[in-house]
């Protein structure tokens, strides 16, 4: 599955103030990334996006908006949901440790009227959508970044990505297959910085300081 992902990384840090130390990697999402009926094809590119503002500990905030885009085959009419999550290691007062990690599950859509709400695999024999090559993150440097993808059963999804939140797919069949891509690491020196505001790349890390209001 060939994914390229031209990574846009926009930091915005509100009611600032000094942090007490803090430490850990915290995983946010689910995000909506791509939501969509796909139709019978040998190879379709999907424009999806990520785009979410990632409340850190403290009410710090970061927005991340990531266009990007996925080549798959489908082999029959399906909706697609795609939810989106991302890793960050936090430290200090507080910091931000290289890298971001980037994730998506790519599912099918029970209710695509209320999309994201109810989600389950595609058929795990004969699968309604397959992806055709690796899938790549790109830096403002146009860099490139290969992250694996993998089928997992629903079932074995908890225990794959134990972090996430999968509530969304509580309804889900577990003999299904959902795809994992990811982690699609990004180092913080090759995203966009943001000069107005905030982000300082120091030697690989990304500090993040909230000054008092």
């Amino acid at each position: 599955m060939l994914r390229t992902r031209f990574l846009f990384l926009a930091v915005a840090v509100t009611s600032l103030f000094a942090l007490p130390c803090t430490a850990g990697t915290i995983t946010f999402g689910p995000y909506p990334d791509f939501a969509g009926w796909v139709y019978q094809t040998s190879s379709i590119t999907l424009p999806t996006m990520f785009d979410a503002t990632v409340h850190i500990p403290l009410d710090g905030t970061i927005h991340i908006t990531v266009p990007d885009r996925i080549t798959v085959r489908v082999t029959r009419a399906v909706p697609v949901f795609v939810p989106s999550y991302v890793r960050i290691k936090i430290f200090g007062d507080p910091q931000i440790e290289d890298p971001l990690s980037f994730f998506d599950i790519y599912a099918q859509d029970l209710d695509p009227v209320n999309p994201g709400t109810r989600l389950t695999g595609f058929n795990a024999t004969n699968p309604e959508l397959i992806p055709l090559t690796a899938e790549t993150f790109i830096g403002v440097s146009g860099t490139e970044y290969p992250a694996p993808v993998q089928a997992v059963y629903l079932a074995d999804l908890p225990f794959v990505v134990p972090d996430f939140d999968l509530s969304a797919f509580a309804g889900g069949s577990p003999t299904s297959i959902v795809y994992l891509a990811g982690p699609g690491n990004i180092p913080l020196r090759d995203v966009p910085e943001p000069t107005t505001l905030g982000l300082l790349v120091l030697g690989g890390l990304a500090v993040m300081r909230r000054k008092r209001t």
